[in-house]
């Protein structure tokens, strides 16, 4: 069958825009099977050509089945394009991807064009519907599909994630245009990298995030020789590239495993610069001069606040003095520490805003390692969005698919309390002590420096 995948408009993140790794995974695994793929990604695509690029695919490849993803920021423009695919032809749509894994059923009685949702991790759910729709048999033993049938929404049972990921052909990078792209390590010379994953899970529970939901909580992982490959591959595929991206969830979460990927790194000679996620608690000088040695350059954390209080709030199951230990180590060692804060948390109260200020100051961060988010952004089924359920705050009647008419980042909805423009306030007089004090250790000035900025702002 002729298979189009889609991925729609989507704002450009602080690391730039990569090519959709997931659609990779999606594509190499059709191929493999004999099926024919066409991939069309509408990020790169010019604004005023958004339809026109979208019907001239459709109008080339004539696909028999068109799949979008969906996130939660993009969800307006997915559904928008399953509306589109439908008034070309009446083909069956597919949607997965976070957003709709979590709202299948509101999205499915909300978006009519919309046939089918892949729940969690598609490949093997995508090979199995296609399958069951060529041979004309029943959805019912396709696990992982929510769809519409007879006017009512069925759901199969769930599928059981992928737990040997070395069978998974490597994403089908052949089928986009990666020099498009502008996917950078978010440092200060802002290198082109090309992004590659090495692990699907979290075992972790954060609040605001809803990484368990989607990969479960069992971390599963690639053979270093899996991984090797994939890179000796982009060395000879992309000789452009000399700087990668590991957007695996916790790439340092196991110790041992990253070492030896160090050490074949090295004795491959795979002489690529990379950055990647990392946790504090998994942090040592161990693990970070093994990394350099390979290539590392950066290490970006979830640190979210300098407040043990709101940290536990959050369920990050770390510490100020983690946090500290492991970004100094970091430094120490000469790669750059790129830390995000979420200011806001609810039960966050000013003491702890001025902790997060202090604990910034006493590590030195310079602005760029800094990532600053004045209000959580609430997404489907995290325990943040469960919490403000029970609270009232979100309106009556609320519906992931209706345009929201509260406070909202890019389409998705912001937690905002009564101190939200008082911290934003701290947060431009926070930047400002930076630009004026970069190199002095005044830390412990910081909080009165802001509150005198503040002062001048009201």
């Amino acid at each position: 069958m002729r298979i189009l995948l889609i991925k729609p408009f989507s704002w450009y993140s602080a690391k730039g825009l990569g090519f959709p790794l997931s659609l990779g995974y999606l594509a190499s695994s059709l191929l493999a099977t004999g099926e024919e793929v066409w991939t069309l990604d509408l990020q790169i695509a010019a604004k005023e050509e958004y339809d026109q690029t979208l019907l001239r695919s459709l109008s080339e490849f004539v696909p028999e089945i068109v799949g979008i993803t969906c996130n939660s920021h993009e969800r307006y423009y997915s559904f928008d394009l399953a509306r589109k695919v439908k008034a070309w032809k009446d083909v069956p749509v597919v949607m997965g991807g976070p957003h709709v894994t979590f709202t299948a059923e509101e999205t499915l009685n909300s978006i009519k064009e919309i046939d089918f949702i892949v729940l969690h991790e598609g490949e093997d759910t995508l090979l199995e519907l296609i399958k069951a729709l060529k041979n004309g048999q029943s959805l019912k033993k396709v696990k992982g599909l929510a769809y519409r049938e007879n006017g009512e929404i069925s759901r199969t049972p769930l599928r059981g994630f992928i737990e040997d990921l070395d069978r998974l052909p490597f994403p089908a990078r052949e089928l986009f245009d990666v020099d498009k792209y502008d996917l950078y390590l978010p440092i200060y010379e802002r290198p082109k990298a090309m992004h590659l994953i090495t692990s699907r899970g979290c075992p972790y529970s954060c609040g605001f995030c809803s990484a368990k939901e989607m990969s479960g909580r069992t971390v599963r992982y690639a053979s270093p020789e899996r991984v090797i490959a994939e890179m000796e591959l982009i060395k000879i595929s992309y000789p452009q590239y000399n700087w990668l991206f590991f957007y695996d969830d916790h790439f340092t979460l196991k110790k041992p495993r990253v070492i030896k990927l160090c050490e074949e790194i090295i004795r491959n000679k795979l002489d690529f610069n990379w950055g990647c996620y990392g946790r504090v608690d998994s942090i040592d000088e161990e693990i970070v001069e093994a990394m350099k040695q390979a290539g590392c350059r950066m290490i970006s954390f979830g640190v979210e606040s300098g407040s043990d209080i709101v940290l536990s709030l959050m369920q990050k199951r770390i510490t100020a003095k983690m946090i500290e230990r492991a970004l100094n180590i970091v430094k120490k060692k000469g790669l750059v520490a790129r830390a995000s804060f979420i200011f806001g948390y609810p039960g966050e109260r000013l003491r702890d805003f001025l902790s997060t200020i202090k604990l910034c100051s006493k590590l030195g961060l310079d602005k760029d390692e800094i990532i600053w988010n004045f209000n959580p952004v609430i997404y489907p089924l995290t325990q943040l969005s469960e919490d403000l359920k029970k609270t009232g705050y979100f309106p009556d009647r609320f519906n992931w698919c209706e345009k929201l008419n509260i406070p909202n980042y890019k389409d998705v909805p912001l937690y905002v309390n009564r101190w939200s423009k008082l911290k934003e306030l701290m947060g431009r007089a926070y930047k400002r002590f930076f630009v004026e004090y970069k190199h002095t250790p005044l830390y412990k000035s910081v909080p009165q420096y802001i509150l005198e900025r503040i002062s001048k702002s009201v």
